[in-house]
């Protein structure tokens, strides 16, 4: 998905379902790592989503009641990933040079130049 944006990084490791996030836009999921963390209005970074078809629902379901990250950077976007990103029109950048989960950390600076391809990180 085309698009520019900038806003803070929350990088997570591990694959995410974005069905599990509360009313103010925190992750619910007990399991994961991210657990009361922040994903609204951030650079959302992950290996991949994690979860069955559903994922473009939940992505729609937090654009429309302003929960949503600004932009998403994955090792590998997947189908799932395009879908929902192209319906909810948030920029989405994958097969980046460098490896984001190494590149980038929680708290960084990024910024998503989807229409050129590039991403810009300030630590």
């Amino acid at each position: 998905m085309k698009g520019n944006v900038q806003a803070e990084a929350i990088v997570s490791t591990a694959p995410l379902s974005l069905a599990y996030v509360d009313s103010k836009g925190a992750v619910l999921d007990t399991t994961h790592y991210l657990y009361g963390q922040m994903i609204k209005d951030k650079i959302l970074v992950l290996p991949s989503l994690k979860g069955s078809a559903t994922q473009e629902l939940a992505l729609a379901g937090l654009v429309q009641t302003g929960r949503a990250p600004k932009g998403i950077i994955a090792l590998e976007a997947d189908t799932r990933l395009i879908t929902a990103a192209l319906f909810c029109e948030i920029p989405v950048m994958d097969k980046l040079e460098k490896n984001p989960l190494e590149a980038i950390s929680t708290g960084d600076l990024v910024r998503i130049n989807a229409d050129e391809g590039i991403v810009e990180v300030q630590k």
